[in-house]
């Protein structure tokens, strides 16, 4: 994590501080929902986690939609999470509702299992951010290894072994924190790459 302080002036508009402590979980399922279901339809044969219970062609589809299922299926998490058990079907007049089998058991707790350990550590969250393509892509490749942000409001908080949340979906620890009076210098101190992967100069890194 790198911030540096802008001399110039005008200064241009400040950017918003990150989100400082813990994060609602419910607030953040259906970006989780998004970017698991996105990595394993990216997914190939030889890396295609086999505990993962839908295969990548069914998880594209489920993202194809223009996002209605990813949506009412993170709603349903939601509401699992919340009242403790899966979303029954709609109660109909003088049509006694269903039993749960033993596959819906094994589903529910599963996920209130998990749902547990996810809120554990959304709550353990020290800061959250956001980042726009490509560079969020980057950093969940770990191409990108160093995020520079201006050192203004809790940005200056940020300290080794904070916990980061990205896009509400992607923790990383910070390993250190340096400070550096200006983008360019931070840019010639860090191995640019590392910052900007793709970008072969300090000059075009800074024309960005």
């Amino acid at each position: 994590m790198a911030t540096s302080h802008r001399a110039t002036s005008p200064a241009p508009p400040r950017p918003q501080s990150p989100g400082v402590g813990g994060v609602p979980l419910s607030s953040a399922i259906g970006d989780l929902l998004r970017f698991v279901l996105s990595s394993n339809a990216a997914a190939t044969p030889a890396d295609e986690p086999a505990s993962f219970p839908l295969s990548p062609s069914y998880c594209a589809r489920l993202l194809d939609d223009g996002g209605d299922l990813c949506g009412k299926l993170a709603a349903g998490i939601v509401q699992c999470l919340e009242e403790g058990r899966l979303p029954g079907p709609p109660v109909a007049v003088g049509i006694p509702v269903a039993e749960e089998g033993p596959e819906e058991r094994e589903w529910e707790a599963v996920l209130l299992e998990k749902g547990a350990e996810l809120k554990l550590m959304y709550n353990a969250v020290d800061f959250e951010l956001h980042v726009q393509e490509p560079y969020f892509t980057q950093l969940r490749a770990e191409a990108k290894t160093v995020e520079g942000r201006l050192a203004t409001g809790d940005y200056n908080r940020i300290t080794q072994g904070s916990l980061l949340l990205f896009n509400k979906c992607l923790m990383l620890n910070v390993e250190a924190v340096r400070k550096y009076s200006s983008f360019s210098e931070m840019l010639q101190a860090e191995t640019i790459s590392n910052v900007l992967p793709g970008i072969s100069s300090v000059e075009e890194g800074i024309a960005l």
